[in-house]
């Protein structure tokens, strides 16, 4: 026995087809394709988010991590830590050169005695940057300066501080930072060097001595000149 659709049953079958085509249509009017365009759109902008902080994204977009860290071992050669060092390096030399020859252009007022067996003071005032010899220079056109004394060259003289015979080149500066005194501090020349501590005379540093190199040589075997060093 055959039974013939009606109607109504035959307009079901044909809704139901055109749901079902419209759910596998990849065409214009397809209403998922916005969809995964906005979920692309999204990937990219928490993709570039995560580079800028400096993130690794991972394929979950709502996931970050952080980079790992690609740095260079200490024990191996890196050229831009060694240009940092040089450049680093370069600041403290010309931070060093300018506090020198600010240091050099101090004045400082050296307390000293004409020594021939008793001494007489003297004071003469000199830069830091002056040399042994420029101060024998001055000392020897002082009021004070004995006729002896007056009557030789620069050359003929000896300056002794602390037991230590100090080269005519070599200035101030370089006897404070580079010279270590036999008796006391190298560092300082004027009345500042004797302080008084419980009603007690104490030396921290002494009085530099002006010799003339003959009397030296005469009387070398002699206390307290057998103490004098000479800088090698």
């Amino acid at each position: 026995m055959h039974f013939k659709p009606t109607s109504q049953s035959h307009d079901r079958t044909k809704k139901k087809t055109k749901q079902k085509k419209k759910m596998t249509s990849f065409g214009g009017n397809d209403d998922l394709f916005p969809i995964k365009v906005k979920i692309s759109q999204k990937k990219r902008k928490s993709k570039a988010i995560a580079h800028k902080l400096g993130h690794k994204v991972d394929k979950r977009p709502h996931v970050t991590k952080p980079l790992r860290d690609i740095s260079i071992p200490d024990y191996l050669p890196n050229g831009y830590k060694e240009e940092e060092r040089l450049a680093k390096l370069m600041e403290l030399r010309k931070d060093f050169k300018k506090q020198l020859e600010r240091e050099k252009s101090k004045d400082i007022t050296v307390l000293f005695s004409f020594y021939d067996g008793h001494g007489s003071r003297g004071e003469v005032t000199v830069k830091k940057g002056e040399t042994i010899g420029d101060f024998i220079m001055k000392a020897l056109q002082t009021h004070a300066v004995p006729r002896s004394f007056s009557i030789l060259p620069p050359s003929a003289f000896l300056f002794v501080k602390e037991d230590l015979i100090l080269p005519h080149d070599m200035t101030f500066v370089d006897v404070e930072h580079g010279c270590r005194g036999v008796t006391g501090k190298m560092d300082s020349w004027g009345e500042d060097m004797v302080r008084t501590a419980m009603s007690t005379e104490v030396r921290e540093s002494h009085v530099g001595k002006l010799v003339k190199k003959d009397y030296y040589m005469r009387h070398k075997h002699i206390y307290p000149l057998t103490n004098w060093k000479a800088i090698d």
